[in-house]
């Protein structure tokens, strides 16, 4: 009877140890599969072919992006700065700029926008101080969004004036 439980215990132990390693393989294909599935549903738009703007009171899209990429669930537009995800859900939205301007006696701002089409879906404001020459502005929102529609950012500001981005970055990432 000894020889039997020692040789159980044993096949236990191996069964055990066989167990856990499947449980592993399992977690890191899991991993692989979701770091696909993430680069699937990413899209940037990065740098500018023209990066000085005319703003004014009314919006206007940002556009010549000379840095594209789009996941395969995600369509990518480079000259008309627009990112059309494939399915709908909730989305993280990033936009980065770095922005010149000349120099004024008073304070402005700058209104950065989502927008599809021409509905506003959330904005940020930069506003710059009297004086300044240069400024940064970021906006980082989850929104839900609806697959097969273009988004895009679009700028205005609170007079007419000149802007140069020095940096600018924009992107979709599915989140949920």
């Amino acid at each position: 009877g000894l020889l039997i439980t020692a040789n159980t215990a044993n096949i236990l132990s191996n069964s055990n140890a066989i167990i856990n390693l499947v449980e592993d393989i399992v977690d890191i294909e899991e991993a692989q599969a979701n770091i696909v599935t993430s680069l699937s549903t990413f899209a940037v738009l990065n740098g500018q072919a023209t990066p000085a703007y005319s703003l004014t009171t009314i919006a206007q899209p940002l556009l010549g992006y000379s840095e594209p990429y789009a996941g395969s669930f995600m369509a990518v537009n480079s000259v008309s700065g627009i990112i059309t995800p494939t399915n709908s859900g909730y989305y993280q939205v990033t936009y980065t700029g770095d922005i010149s301007f000349v120099s004024s006696s008073s304070t402005r701002s700058i209104t950065l926008g989502l927008y599809n089409g021409t509905t506003i879906i959330a904005s940020s404001v930069i506003n710059m101080p009297r004086d300044s020459t240069r400024d940064t502005g970021s906006l980082v929102m989850i929104v839900p969004l609806i697959g097969g529609t273009p988004y895009s950012i679009q700028a205005l500001s609170s007079t007419n004036m000149g802007i140069t981005f020095n940096i600018l970055n924009y992107s979709i990432k599915l989140v949920g």
